[in-house]
This record gives structure tokens, sequence and C-alpha cells, in this order.
């Protein structure tokens, strides 16, 4: 094998694992973007699925659903100890949204070192123009995700996931009374 041969190589499974990363990471997402529909549903009480699924899935951001969840919970005046419970879910939440839409929407761009002959792909904000000139002058500040951040990412999501899952049993304990 030649050696650029041997590169391209060692460049794929880098680029590999940066792929197979952020799949992970967004299938991961999936399941938490299901458990909030499910929440949703449990909320509707005796409502049918299909019924819950076409309104909840016809708000189409995130955002504005979990803002929908939210004023559900609220409305139904549950006792202090759970709506602390769902505080903490809730903000962990809104603040893993905007993880999740920069994972969804934010380009990838190859990260060259000198000192590298490899080039390690970097997902971060494609930047307009006007955005290049603030980053150019130091203004602007843009998160970059690595490999190591998105794997980091897939664990809190699965996390998140979970603690979701745990709430709402505990959301559909206090239903039923």
């Amino acid at each position: 094998m030649s050696s650029e041969e041997e590169q391209n190589l060692k460049q794929k499974e880098i680029d590999d694992k940066f792929y197979s990363a952020l799949g992970r990471a967004i299938s991961a997402w999936a399941v938490v973007e299901h458990r909030l529909w499910l929440i949703f549903h449990v909320l509707l009480k005796d409502s049918n699925e299909n019924f819950s699924s076409a309104i909840y899935h016809s708000v189409v951001s995130p955002s504005a659903k979990l803002e929908m969840i939210n004023s559900a919970i609220t409305a139904l005046e549950f006792d202090k100890a759970f709506n602390d419970r769902w505080k903490k879910i809730y903000k962990d939440i809104d603040k893993k949204i905007k993880i999740r839409h920069e994972l969804a929407h934010f380009g990838i761009m190859t990260n060259v070192e000198t000192s590298n002959p490899y080039t390690s792909p970097v997902l971060r904000q494609i930047p307009s123009k006007e955005v290049y000139r603030k980053i150019k002058s130091k203004k602007y500040q843009t998160n970059r995700y690595f490999v190591e951040d998105i794997e980091n990412i897939n664990t809190d999501f699965s996390k998140l996931s979970q603690d979701i899952a745990d709430f709402i049993s505990a959301l559909a304990h206090v239903m039923r009374q």
C-alpha cells in the first residue's frame, strides 16, 4: 500500500468515527423527541394516539413543542415536588434543544492542523460574510464540536432520554389518581 493510500485510509477512519458519533447523537435525540410526545400523550389522558400525535407533530419547532408541554403541565397544577421535578427536566431539555439544533444545522468543516497530516472534521456554524468578519475581528464566538464533544453529547442525550422516561412513569401514575 502506498503512502498516499495509507493516508487516505487513515483519513477515512477519522471521518468515519466523526460521522458515526454524529449519527448516534442525532439518533439519541430522536428518542428524546419521541419521549416528549409521550409526555404530551399522557397529559391528554384518554386520548387516541393518532389524535395526540396529530396535535403534537403539527408543531414543527422543538422549542415550541417543549413550551406546549410546559404550558399543559403548568395548567394542570401538580404539587410542588412534581412541578420542581418537571422544571429541572424542562431546563435540561431546553438547553439541549439548542445543542441538537447545532448538530442538525451546523456545517461540517475541516480542522486543519499544520503539524498533523490528517484533518479532523469539526461541526460548526458556516459563517456568512458578516459573521466571518466578526470572527476575524474576534467579536464573534461560535460553538465547535469535535468527535469527542459529539460523543459526550450523545451520552448527555441518552441520559436525558432516561430522565424523561422516568418522568413519564411518574406522570402516568399522577394522571391515574
